[in-house]
This record gives structure tokens, C-alpha cells and sequence, in this order.
């Protein structure tokens, strides 16, 4: 079973809450554990590596807590790189669980310390049109529970749209090694077939 660790946060400069999170796949469909951690736990916890209990009561927020320890332990999970993007997000009012979004200005910096300010770090754009179309790059996204409501299959039926992957976190990390490698593909030459090194 994949899955992926994330720790979340709002804004240019963030001061919290800010969410760990861990999500689950399998068999085309997502399941999301989510816990919030105020600015003075993430100082406590993250930064100064307390090890004093972030939460004192079993609840859920604990038991999500508890998820992601658990992973980042048997996995020694660390952080590696930052990303950021800007979203606009559509809420259903009438659904259980509803949403469309579009992501776009996808950013990265690589990054080995428990940080979630991108405004303290030198962002790097990697919304290059390798990796989409000439005409877009905004990542549109339907996300909703096991029962499609019909106005977003409606939606995907008058824009005759096509699902797709797209892993902001491994194409940011691609982005990374293409720019740290010592020999890399001159990228404008390769919808001509040309190929060059630096």
C-alpha cells in the first residue's frame, strides 16, 4: 500500500496551525489522516525536538498524531525538500465531501530541516512545459468521497476531461536532481531532438 508524509502549511509566511498529514492509496482512491499542530507544539516538537506528549487526551487528533510518529520512525523519514503553490479551492455546499480546485506557480526548495516558511528560503519555479502543456499549468483537481456526485461527472463530461497523475513531490524532487546533476539536457532543444550538455 503507498503512501506519503506532508506537513502542510498556509501562506506566504505562515504562523500555524500547520498539519501533518499522511495519505494512504490504494486501488484508485485516497485515505487521509490529518492532524493540526499549533506554532508553540511545532517549536516544542519539531524545531526543539521535545519529547513531552503533544497530546494528553486520546482522541482523534492524537491517534493521527501517533500515525505519522509511527511512519516517520520506521521509515526515518526526514524532511527533504519545500514545496509551495497557489490554489483556489471550490467547496460543495450540498455534499458530504466535495471539491475542485486548481493549483498553479508550483515551487520548490530543497530543504533538510524541519521548515515550513517558504518566505525564508529561495524558491525555484518547476512548472516548466516538460511537464505541462504549452497552454497550462494549473493542475485541476475533482476530489470527493467513494460516490461521485453527478455535477462532477458533468463537469468531466462538457470539458471532456482525461485523469492524469501528477506528484507535486516527485516532480519537485525531479526538478531538484535535474539541477544538481553535473551534466544536464539543454531541456529547450528536446521537442526538436537536439540534445546538449552543461
Amino acid at each position: 500500500r503507498r503512501f506519503n508524509m506532508r506537513i502542510r502549511s498556509y501562506g506566504d509566511e505562515p504562523i500555524g496551525p500547520y498539519f501533518l498529514e499522511v495519505k494512504f492509496k490504494e486501488s484508485g482512491f485516497v485515505r487521509k489522516f490529518r492532524c493540526p499542530i499549533s506554532k508553540e507544539i511545532w517549536d516544542q516538537h519539531f524545531e526543539g525536538r521535545s519529547e513531552q506528549p503533544v497530546y494528553s487526551e486520546i482522541d482523534v487528533q492524537s491517534k493521527n498524531f501517533s500515525i505519522f510518529e509511527r511512519l516517520a520512525s520506521m521509515h526515518a523519514a526526514e524532511p527533504k525538500i519545500l514545496t509551495q503553490y497557489r490554489r483556489k479551492a471550490y467547496l460543495s455546499e450540498i455534499d458530504d465531501y466535495a471539491r475542485v480546485t486548481f493549483d498553479m506557480n508550483l515551487k520548490y526548495c530543497d530543504s533538510y530541516e524541519y521548515n515550513v516558511d517558504p518566505s525564508k528560503l529561495e524558491m525555484k519555479n518547476y512548472d516548466n512545459p516538460l511537464k505541462f502543456s504549452w497552454d497550462s499549468n494549473v493542475i485541476l483537481e475533482l476530489k470527493c468521497t467513494t460516490q461521485v456526485p453527478f455535477w462532477i461527472m458533468d463537469l468531466i463530461k462538457y470539458f471532456n476531461l482525461e485523469r492524469s497523475s501528477f506528484s507535486k513531490y516527485g516532480s519537485s524532487v525531479e526538478e531538484m536532481l535535474y539541477h544538481q546533476s553535473p551534466q544536464r539536457v539543454d531541456r529547450s532543444a528536446v521537442q526538436s531532438g537536439l540534445f546538449s550538455f552543461q
